[in-house]
């Protein structure tokens, strides 16, 4: 007794559909899953490429000051910024964070080389105190909450996000 196999075209083509939807459903978990760590990656790459500069910067000034034998002076400039209200997504602070430091750190940049002792050190929180800065599309008040002067300027920020009202309320 012989038995033939005999396939039926429904249950082939369901097969193959169920096969097909598998093979979507997997790719798109695969992509959304790598999605997660390109951007935690992207993330990771600006905060070095930060330090890195900074680094560049902090070597270029101590190879200056020994050069010349100066005194005591500031060789590089850090901001750490932080919001009152946590609001953001993860990646949107940190993408926020890494923004806001660059442009503090450029508001500071004249002090960069500077002889510590002759420096008007009341005078540098004002330097960033109640400035308002754009990044990405939003708007921000800095305070001041932090200063230290050392060969590294450390300057801790709140940024203070701005609506409509709170603008039109500082004005």
């Amino acid at each position: 007794m012989r038995r033939i196999i005999s396939i039926n075209r429904k249950a082939l083509l369901r097969t193959l559909a169920a096969g097909i939807v598998g093979f979507i459903m997997g790719s798109v978990f695969a992509t959304v899953n790598m999605g997660h760590h390109v951007d935690q990656l992207i993330i990771e790459k600006e905060n070095l490429n930060n330090e890195l500069a900074s680094v560049q910067k902090e070597l270029e000034q101590i190879e200056e000051n020994l050069a010349e034998r100066k005194a005591l002076a500031i060789n590089s400039i850090a901001a750490h910024i932080t919001f009152p209200k946590e609001k953001f997504s993860k990646y949107e602070g940190s993408s926020l964070q890494i923004e806001l430091q660059k442009q503090v750190v450029t508001m500071l940049q004249p002090l960069n080389g500077k002889e510590i002792n002759k420096l008007e050190q009341e005078l540098i929180p004002q330097i960033v105190e109640g400035r308002k800065v754009n990044a990405e599309g939003r708007r921000f008040n800095l305070h001041v909450r932090t200063v230290i002067i050392s060969q590294q300027l450390i300057i801790y920020v709140i940024a203070e996000p701005l609506t409509s009202t709170n603008e039109n309320a500082a004005f």
